[in-house]
């Protein structure tokens, strides 16, 4: 503490143990336990040679005195052992009757996380150092009563604001000059009288002339009895993902009116509605531009019209983990990377789950239950009772029978290294699969494949350890295949990488020059100047192996130790990973390779986490609408899907000049989109 300052401890302890309980909070001597304290000045400051905790104890002896005292004043038979001379003194007797007498307080063996500490300071600028103030009667010592966080938060001093009753309005420019001017439109008199009206967060102004009697206002935007540009305020909430708090607190530092919560939920369900009609009608564009792309790849509907089709899958949850309500499954076409459609499930309905708690409860009888939950049966949300890890499945049972309705079938499924939704497929309608008559097949995609090259060799440098001691005398392990020309991350990361390229290159040839094309990236790498392997890597000069490229030119081939990546391993090493290659690129394994991802569904999950984040709670309201603009933008970009032309407002210039900046981003080859965007200029009256 300064020099300059006095400080005033309140503190509540036991009368024994003392010490204990002051060493175990050294840096403040108050807890916040119910019972009366006493207020003791500390009269001088510690000695040089005196310690904090000392300094403070000496406090606590002086409150053990002061017990004894009131005792001795209140009992007469009290214990003559206990008199205050057997104590060392630090207070004389006259200072002690100036000090605050208090109740006995209870004993506390230790202190409680729970306690809280309080210390109070009290500026004594401008008196004497070591000067013992005015005592405090009793009766006006203060109090310490137990206090939690949100205690403390309310009782924060906080700075008198003054508050201001007026409040900014939204208002259409037109009728803001028409206010400004405050004459007639016919007439051009001034005698006029102006009238504001609200609606939502929208204010509409009408102007009626005392002379002519003509009275001008404009009529609220109505989109089913709900405001335009109240649809559009709530609209940009549920595009960056948030909900009603956010919204009615962002309106409230606005000045603008705040809805209620009902309200707010009208307005996110119409636009729901609007967002889907619009995603329905870009589908089937997109369902027709596929028909258009595969009669040009000479791939026709069949005689009753049905076009086969090949689709990446994938489905994404809600939440991470395996505990989510909401799930999503997304068919794509491989071919033009067009969205066909999607499914939402949810396995929870609030209103569902309230009546079931009235119930419970004993709030509503049995038939009340029936009735109110017929009612809300076309309502629920609910379409979905199962695990969420079985979601992705269930979403590929309706979608494949469902591609029949826009004469589409999905014959051929790229999905991921998971065989669930496949093997689910397979077995409907009594091992007939989704199509009966017809088989569909599942390929993998290249990117999962190759995770499973990594999975493989990472588990081989695992498991390929001999044990030794240790110089601490413990047992510990020696990794065989880790270190310099070894399976190091770095070594299996380019490994996979060729894997993957080798495969993409012999796309559209037959299986054994893709398998070739595979094996050829690991004899490369395993290869050494007195065992050359180079028997499987493409000939010619222009061929990407240096020893290959040497040998067509007659010159003398560079040493195999100039190589980027090379393995330098056991023999009985170097056959394990020969193994894994071999089994990897079976005739069986390459048949199921054609080249395909799914990074597109991985790309629109990501677009739709960005509607409806994974962190915040969501209904299947807020999803059904995510998916919707989601796959409306991904499909059919940013200025044909926006919602601003359903609300029966007009699109500004702003606005279309932001759309077409947003879908020039989107036609940027993937690594350039962070790059600056020429604005269109030609759209904007007088250029920009």
């Amino acid at each position: 503490p300064d020099a300059t300052r006095q400080n005033v401890y309140h503190y509540t302890g036991g009368e024994s143990n003392k010490e204990e309980n002051t060493e175990s909070c050294p840096a403040a001597i108050t807890c916040g336990v119910p019972s009366v304290t006493t207020s003791l000045p500390l009269l001088s400051e510690p000695d040089d040679n005196e310690s904090f905790t000392e300094h403070l104890l000496k406090s606590n002896i002086r409150k053990h005195k002061l017990r004894q005292r009131q005792r001795s004043s209140n009992v007469e038979d009290i214990d003559v052992s206990t008199d205050v001379s057997s104590v060392d003194t630090c207070l004389s007797d006259l200072e002690l009757d100036n000090l605050p007498v208090s109740e006995p307080v209870p004993f506390i063996s230790r202190l409680s996380r729970h306690d809280v500490l309080s210390v109070t300071f009290a500026d004594t600028d401008g008196e004497k150092e070591n000067e013992v103030p005015e005592a405090t009667p009793a009766s006006e010592t203060p109090v310490v009563t137990p206090m939690n966080s949100a205690t403390k938060r309310v009782s924060y001093p906080s700075p008198a604001v003054e508050v201001c009753h007026d409040e900014y309005v939204v208002i259409k420019k037109k009728s803001f000059e028409q206010v400004v001017i405050k004459n007639c439109p016919d007439c051009l008199s001034k005698k006029v009288k102006v009238e504001f009206t609200k609606r939502h967060l929208e204010t509409f102004v009408t102007v009626e002339c005392e002379e002519c009697e003509v009275k001008c206002d404009e009529e609220p935007h109505t989109v089913h009895e709900l405001n335009g540009f109240t649809c559009l305020s709530v609209y940009g909430e549920m595009l960056r993902g948030g909900g009603y708090s956010s919204f009615s607190r962002a309106n409230a530092l606005k000045t603008f009116p705040v809805l209620n919560s009902h309200l707010y939920q009208q307005y996110a369900e119409n636009i729901t509605k609007l967002a889907i009609e619009k995603c329905e009608k870009i589908l089937e564009q997109s369902r027709n531009i596929v028909r258009d792309e595969y009669g040009k790849l000479g791939q026709m509907p069949n005689e009753v019209g049905i076009l086969p089709v090949n689709v990446t899958y994938d489905g994404t949850c809600h939440t991470r983990g395996h505990d989510s309500n909401l799930g999503l499954g997304v068919a794509i076409d491989a071919e033009t990377k067009l969205v066909l459609d999607y499914f939402v499930l949810s396995k929870y309905c609030s209103r569902c789950s309230v009546l079931k708690t009235l119930l419970d409860k004993k709030k509503i009888t049995q038939i009340k239950y029936d009735t109110e939950r017929v009612k809300h049966s076309p309502k629920c949300a609910k379409n979905y009772s199962g695990t969420s890890d079985n979601m992705e499945v269930e979403a590929a049972k309706i979608l494949w029978p469902r591609s029949l309705d826009y004469n589409m079938r999905f014959d051929v499924m790229v999905s991921d290294g998971d065989t669930a939704t496949f093997t689910n497929l397979k077995n409907m309608n009594n091992g007939d699969g989704p199509y009966p008559g017809v088989k569909v097949t599942k390929e993998e995609c290249i990117n999962h494949f190759s995770k499973r090259l990594k999975h493989r060799l990472g588990q081989l440098v695992k498991n390929a350890y001999s044990e030794k001691l240790l110089e601490s005398g413990k047992k510990g392990k020696q990794f065989s295949l880790r270190g310099k020309d070894s399976l190091t991350d770095a070594t299996i990361h380019k490994l996979a990488s060729y894997f993957v390229n080798n495969i993409r290159k012999h796309m559209n040839a037959d299986v054994k020059s893709m398998r070739n094309g595979v094996l050829a990236s690991l004899y490369h790498c395993i290869s050494t100047d007195e065992k050359p392997q180079h028997h499987l890597c493409p000939v010619g000069a222009d061929s990407w192996c240096f020893h290959q490229r040497a040998t067509s030119n007659n010159e003398t081939p560079p040493s195999h130790n100039t190589m980027e990546v090379r393995l330098r391993l056991e023999p009985e090493d170097e056959a394990a990973v020969k193994k894994i290659y071999e089994e990897l690129t079976s005739e069986e394994m390459m048949l199921c390779l054609k080249g395909c991802t799914q990074i597109t569904n991985k790309s629109l999950h990501q677009l739709v986490g960005t509607y409806c984040p994974k962190t915040i709670y969501k209904v299947k309201r807020d999803l059904d609408f995510a998916s919707a603009v989601a796959v409306s933008e991904y499909n059919a970009g940013y200025e044909k899907s926006c919602l601003d032309t359903s609300f029966g407002l007009k699109r500004s210039s702003v606005t279309q000049q932001k759309l077409r900046q947003l879908d020039a981003r989107m036609q940027l080859p993937q690594g350039h989109q962070r790059k600056r965007i020429v604005k269109d200029t030609s759209y904007v009256p007088g250029g920009y």
